[in-house]
């Protein structure tokens, strides 16, 4: 194996990964009964935490929401803190990380739970 073309390859994994999370986020918020059924087909809400973007995700208090759904939360904290470039932050560190895009109703207690 050629060492330089490693860090190559471990960026088109990361992309990958996050292509395919993505997806099934958008996937799992179409199906999310409990927190998208107020803002479906541009339908509005006296919560301020909730807002759709012009992608068509829906955002919990600004970063892309994450259902409850299909382990999608378990699979967010594992690649902000399991994944071979993440290092296993520690518990601040991986909440920062993971807010930095995604959120959801008690994601620090979450966070504190996993690691």
């Amino acid at each position: 194996m050629d060492l330089d073309s490693q860090p190559l390859t471990l960026w088109a994994v990361i992309v990958i990964d996050l292509q395919s999370l993505i997806s099934d986020i958008k996937e799992a918020q179409e199906s999310d009964q409990l927190h998208t059924n107020p803002l479906m087909n541009g339908g509005m809400t006296d919560d301020p935490h909730w807002t759709r973007g012009e992608d068509d995700m829906l955002y919990y208090e600004g970063q892309v929401f994450i259902p409850d759904t299909s382990n999608l939360q378990l699979q967010v904290l594992k690649t902000k803190h399991d994944h071979v470039l993440a290092g296993h932050p520690e518990q601040s560190k991986t909440y920062q990380l993971v807010r930095q895009d995604f959120n959801w109703p008690n994601l620090r207690q979450f966070v504190l739970d996993y690691v």
